[in-house]
C-alpha cells in the first residue's frame, strides 16, 4: 500500500512539472497580433576587443542598463511566463465577478441579521447590570484573490517590445561608456521579428578610451594634506589606466576611510572633488582631486567660514554593561578598571577585563572609525548582549567621550525542543530538555545541559522468522531504535592554556569542552558510547578560520547483542565487521580548517573550503611501544594493545569540502561541490571505527541512494543483508542548479557523482577496493533529480526526488539504467537546510 502511495505521489509530482513545461509551446498566447514579444537582448561589440581588453567592462553590466528584459526563464524554459498563460482571464474576471456577488449577498444578509442581534441586545441591555457587546458580523474579504488570479500572481505576464525603452537603453548604455571612458563611442540599436518574437541588437562601437595622463591634488589643510600624500601608494587612481568614474567614486571613499582612520571624525567624501582637463590630444585626460576645508556656521549670521579639519583623540570611556533602553536608569555605581569607566545601576555581573579584552578603543588613542566596529563586532560574537551602542560626544576641545552601552540577554534560560528527525534517511523523533547558563563565571562562559532522547526507524541486520519462515514483529510501534543520553559543554571566549599567550583581538578564541553520553538500542544489538574532549576555535581573518582538538576521547561499548546478530557477523562475507562491531577507545587529535569568502547582504559568487585532519591512538601506541606496556596478551596477528581490556583505535584520517557558489541573479544560483576522503587503519585496530568510516548516499549526498546503501565500489552484496556499507576512501562529486518559484518557493535541478571504496582487495567484497585505473571510474555512481525547498530565512525544510542513472552495483554493460523504470527507482529525500 505504502509503495503504491509512493508511487503516485511521484507520478503527479512529475506530470506537474511536465504539464508546466509543456505549456510553454505556445508563450504567445496572451500576446496581440499587432505585439511582439520580447524574445531576447544581445550586445554585439564591433570592436571585438572591447570586453577582452578592458575586464572593468562586463557584458553583464551592460545588461544590467537594458529598461526592458525579456520573460525570466527557470532551465530552458519561460516558467513564469507559462504559468501565466495557463489562466483565462476573461473566465478569471468572470469568476470572480460572480463571486463577488455572492460575497455582497451573503454580506448583506450578515449585517442584517447582526443588527437585528444588536437590537434584541440593547433591549436586553436595559434590564442588565453587564451590559452585551454589539456583534459585530464576519464578512467575506472581496479583496482575497481567487485561485486563478493566485496563480497569475506568481507568473509574469508576456514582455511587449517597447521600442521607446529600447532607446532609452541605447542612451543609458552610451552614458555608461563615457563614465568608463570611452568619450566618442556610438551606440546603435535594431529589432529583428520572426513569428512575432523581437530580438534586440544593441551594437557598440566603441572608441579608443581616455586614459589618465596626470594626477595632482589641491588641499590647503597642510596636516590633511601630510597624511593623503602618505598614502598615495594605495590610491586607485593610476597614471595610464581607464578614465573611470566608478574608480574615481571609490577613490573618495577610500580617502575618507583612511583619514577617518586618523582621527578626522567630522570627515565625509562630500569634502572631496574632481576637476578633469580632458582638452589634451592622444585621448588622455589630466585629473586634479581637491580636498575642501571644513565649513562652520558663523554664531547669529547666515554666512560660513572654513577652517582646517580637526583630529579627535579619545578621551574618556564609559561603560554600562545593564543598560536597558525602557527604563533607562541611572547608574548608581562606578568602578574603574585599565582608565576604563564601568557603570552600574543593578550590579557588575561581568568582569571587566572580559569586556576590555573585546575592545579595540582606548583611553588616550587616536579616534579610528575602525576601532568602533571591530569592538561592535567583537561585543557581539560574545553572544551575551542583546543591544549594544557605541556613541560618541564632542567635548568641543577636539576630544571625545566614548559612551558604551549594553544590554545582556537572559543569562538563564531553559528550552524544551520536539523534533522530527532524518539522520541519513533513517526517520525519527526526537525530544530535549535543556539548561542554558551565559555568564557562568562572569566572563560571558556558556554553561549548556542537555538531555536528548529519540525513537527512529532502523534497518535491522537480522530478522526474527517463525517455524513458517515468516518475519516476527515484537513492537506494534514502527519505531525499533532507542537513544537517550545526556550532553554538558562549557564554552570559554578565550584561550585557556597554562602558558601565556598573546592573540590578536581579532581572532575571537574560545575553549570549548565537551562531555556527553549516549545509550542507543536497537532490535539486534545495544551500544554506549562516552565521549569527553576539549579544543579551541579561532578566527585567523576574516575569510579564515581553525579549530584544534588536542583531545578527544570516545568509548565505544557493544553491550549486549542478540544470539542472531552475533551469528550473522561471524558468517557474513564480510570479515571485518567483527571489527566494527565491537568494543573500542579512540583518542583523536583534530584540527580542522575553513575559509569562506561569502560576504553577508552581498548577492555575489563565493568559495567555500573545509579541510580536516585526524590522528588516532598514534601517541598511545608509541607511549605502550616505549614502555613495553603490554597491557593484554593478544593473538599474534592482532598485535594489540588496550585498556581496560578494550582495544584502541589507531588510524588517520583526512577529508577536504570544495564548494563553488555562483549567484547568477536573484533567483537563480549554480552551487559545485566536489567532497574527499581517506582513512587509514594502523597497527593497533585493522579497521577504521564505524564511526569514522566513510559512507555514501543518503540527503546530504548521493541522493538516489538511501543513506549507507551505495558501494563500497562496483561490489554487489547477493544477500542484500541491511548492514551499513562503508568504506576506507570516498570521493562525491554535485552539481546543482537552485531557483525561485514564488516567494518562499523554491526549486532545485541536481546530478551527484560519487561512491566509496575499501583500501585493499577483498576476496569476499569483488569491485570493492580502490585501483588507479578504469574499474574505479567506471566504479562511480550517478545519480539525479528534482528537489522543492520551502525557504523561511531561518531554516529551510527540503524534498527531493533522485533516480539512479547509473548504477555500479550492476553488472558491466548494463550499469546505465536512463531506462529502468525510473518511477520505481526513485529515491526520496527529506531534509532540513541545504545539501551543501
Amino acid at each position: 500500500m505504502q509503495k503504491t502511495s509512493t508511487k503516485h505521489s511521484i507520478s503527479i509530482f512529475f506530470s506537474v512539472l511536465l504539464l508546466f513545461f509543456a505549456s510553454g509551446c505556445n508563450t504567445l498566447k496572451k500576446v496581440k497580433k499587432d505585439e511582439q514579444l520580447l524574445l531576447k537582448n544581445k550586445i554585439i561589440d564591433r570592436s571585438a576587443s572591447l570586453f577582452e581588453l578592458n575586464p572593468d567592462v562586463e557584458p553583464t553590466e551592460i545588461e544590467g542598463y537594458i529598461k526592458q528584459k525579456p520573460n525570466r526563464k527557470v532551465l530552458v524554459f519561460r516558467f513564469y511566463l507559462n504559468v501565466y498563460n495557463l489562466i483565462n482571464e476573461d473566465r478569471t474576471k468572470r469568476k470572480k465577478y460572480k463571486r463577488d456577488l455572492r460575497y455582497d449577498k451573503i454580506n448583506t444578509e450578515r449585517i442584517k441579521k447582526a443588527q437585528i442581534e444588536n437590537q434584541k441586545r440593547e433591549v436586553q441591555n436595559t434590564k442588565r447590570k453587564k451590559k452585551l457587546p454589539p456583534k459585530n458580523p464576519k464578512l467575506k474579504d472581496k479583496d482575497k484573490l481567487t485561485w486563478r488570479e493566485w496563480v497569475m500572481s506568481i507568473g509574469e505576464p508576456p514582455v511587449i517590445y517597447d521600442s521607446s525603452l529600447k532607446e532609452r537603453s541605447t542612451e543609458q548604455i552610451k552614458m555608461f561608456l563615457k563614465n568608463k571612458g570611452y568619450f566618442n563611442s556610438t551606440v546603435k540599436d535594431s529589432v529583428s521579428v520572426k513569428k512575432r518574437k523581437a530580438t534586440v541588437y544593441y551594437i557598440i562601437s566603441p572608441s579608443k578610451p581616455y586614459k589618465i595622463n596626470s594626477i595632482t591634488y589641491s588641499i590647503d589643510d597642510d596636516l590633511l594634506a601630510y597624511y593623503v600624500f602618505g598614502d598615495t601608494a594605495n590610491t586607485l587612481i593610476k597614471k595610464g589606466k581607464n578614465y573611470d568614474v566608478d574608480v574615481f567614486q571609490n577613490e573618495r571613499e577610500r580617502i575618507t576611510k583612511y583619514l577617518r582612520n586618523n582621527g578626522y571624525y567630522y570627515f565625509t567624501k562630500d569634502y572631496i572633488y574632481y576637476r578633469i582637463d580632458s582638452s589634451l590630444k592622444n585621448n588622455t585626460v589630466n585629473i586634479e582631486l581637491g580636498i575642501k576645508k571644513q565649513a562652520i556656521k558663523i554664531e547669529g549670521q547666515d554666512s560660513v567660514k572654513e577652517k582646517n579639519h580637526d583630529r579627535y583623540y579619545i578621551n574618556q570611556i564609559f561603560i554600562t554593561t545593564d543598560y536597558n533602553p525602557k527604563l533607562k536608569k541611572t547608574p548608581s555605581d562606578t568602578i574603574l578598571f585599565n582608565d576604563y569607566y564601568f557603570l552600574t545601576s543593578s550590579g557588575f555581573a561581568y568582569k571587566p577585563k572580559v569586556i576590555t579584552d573585546a575592545l579595540f578603543i582606548s583611553p588616550g588613542a587616536l579616534y579610528q572609525s575602525n576601532n568602533g566596529e571591530l569592538s561592535y563586532k567583537r561585543l557581539s560574537e560574545m553572544r551575551a548582549f542583546k543591544f549594544i551602542n557605541i556613541q560618541y560626544i564632542d567635548n568641543g576641545d577636539k576630544t571625545l567621550d566614548c559612551v558604551i552601552l549594553l544590554a545582556p540577554i537572559l543569562k538563564q534560560s531553559f528550552t524544551i525542543e520536539g523534533d522530527g528527525t532524518n539522520t541519513g534517511g533513517n526517520l525519527g523523533t526526537s525530544g530535549s530538555f535543556s539548561y542554558q547558563n551565559r555568564n557562568v563565571f562572569k566572563g560571558a562562559e556558556i554553561f549548556e545541559i542537555k538531555i536528548k532522547g529519540g525513537l527512529e526507524i532502523q534497518k535491522t541486520l537480522t530478522e526474527n522468522k517463525d517455524e513458517n519462515n515468516n518475519i516476527i514483529s515484537e513492537s506494534v510501534i514502527p519505531f525499533n531504535t532507542l537513544e537517550f543520553g545526556p550532553e554538558v559543554n562549557l564554552t570559554i571566549p578565550r584561550f585557556l592554556v597554562p602558558f601565556k599567550l598573546r592573540v590578536s583581538k581579532n581572532a575571537n578564541p574560545k575553549t570549548i569542552f565537551k562531555s556527553s553520553y549516549n545509550y542507543q538500542q536497537r532490535p539486534d544489538y545495544t551500544r554506549s558510547s562516552l565521549l569527553l574532549s576539549y579544543g579551541y576555535n579561532w578566527r585567523e581573518t576574516q575569510f579564515k578560520r581553525h579549530a584544534f582538538y588536542p583531545i578527544e576521547v570516545n568509548l565505544i561499548k557493544l553491550v549486549n547483542s542478540s544470539d542472531e546478530f552475533q551469528e550473522f557477523i561471524q558468517n557474513s562475507s564480510d570479515p571485518l565487521l567483527v571489527y566494527r562491531y565491537s568494543d573500542h577507545f579512540l583518542t583523536d587529535t583534530r584540527y580542522n580548517f575553513i575559509f569562506t569568502n561569502q560576504t553577508l547582504n552581498k548577492k555575489k559568487g563565493f568559495v567555500f573550503f573545509r579541510a580536516n585532519l585526524e590522528s588516532s591512538g598514534n601517541i598511545l601506541r608509541g607511549i605502550y611501544n616505549l614502555s613495553n606496556a603490554w597491557i593484554t596478551p593478544m593473538p599474534k596477528e592482532e598485535n594489540s594493545y588496550t585498556i581496560g581490556g578494550v582495544r584502541f583505535a589507531q588510524y588517520l584520517r583526512a577529508d577536504f569540502d570544495f564548494r563553488k557558489y555562483f549567484i547568477l541573479d536573484e533567483s537563480n544560483s549554480i552551487v559545485c561541490r566536489m567532497y574527499a576522503g581517506v582513512g587509514k587503519p594502523l597497527h593497533n585496530l585493522r579497521e577504521l571505527p564505524l564511526e569514522k568510516s566513510f559512507f555514501g548516499g543518503g540527503p546530504n549526498g548521493m541522493r538516489a541512494w538511501k543513506a549507507r546503501t551505495l558501494g563500497p565500489g562496483s561490489f554487489f552484496d547477493p544477500s542484500q543483508t541491511n548492514f551499513d556499507k562503508v568504506g576506507d576512501n570516498q570521493f562525491e562529486a554535485n552539481l546543482e542548479y537552485r531557483f525561485n518559484i514564488i516567494k518562499v518557493l523554491n526549486a532545485a535541478a541536481f546530478i551527484d557523482a560519487g561512491n566509496i571504496w575499501i583500501r585493499k582487495p577483498d576476496p569476499n567484497r569483488p569491485g570493492a577496493d580502490f585501483k588507479f585505473n578504469f574499474s574505479t571510474l567506471d566504479a562511480i555512481a550517478i545519480g539525479a533529480g528534482l528537489g522543492i525547498r520551502l525557504d523561511f530565512s531561518f531554516f529551510i525544510i527540503r524534498f527531493d526526488a533522485a533516480v539512479p542513472i547509473k548504477d555500479p552495483a550492476l553488472e558491466q554493460g548494463s550499469r546505465w539504467t536512463f531506462n529502468k523504470q525510473p518511477l520505481k527507482r526513485t529515491n526520496l529525500n527529506f531534509g532540513i537546510g541545504y545539501p551543501f
